[in-house]
């Protein structure tokens, strides 16, 4: 399953930085073994989207590094990160249940 680590649970993201559109997870507990894709999905609620909904990107890539233009609107907001997996090509879905919370700052 997919865990956040950049920004980390509870961190401050500050979007003015030079990393700001690379998030980055982990394949960890447990890991997904047979995946094909990942996605990675930012809202204002947990499992919310409406900030960010990514386009999949290949299993062996851990990040996302596409340009975030609704994350710079965003000062002291929390949001909740949600990474997908597909296991059949993008057909389905699957985020385990985990959300990773953070602090949008600029």
């Amino acid at each position: 399953m997919a865990k956040l680590i950049l920004p980390a649970d509870g961190a401050a993201h500050h979007h003015g930085s030079a990393t700001a559109n690379k998030f980055q997870w982990s394949n960890v507990y447990p890991t997904v073994s047979n995946g094909t894709h990942w996605r990675l999905k930012i809202g204002s609620a947990p499992f919310g989207y409406n900030y960010y909904f990514g386009n999949p990107v290949p299993f062996a890539q851990l990040y996302d590094a596409t340009n975030k233009p609704k994350l710079m609107t965003l000062s002291n907001r929390l949001c909740y990160a949600v990474v997908e997996w597909s296991m059949d090509n993008g057909r389905t879905w699957n985020s385990g249940g985990r959300y990773t919370p953070f602090t949008c700052k600029p």
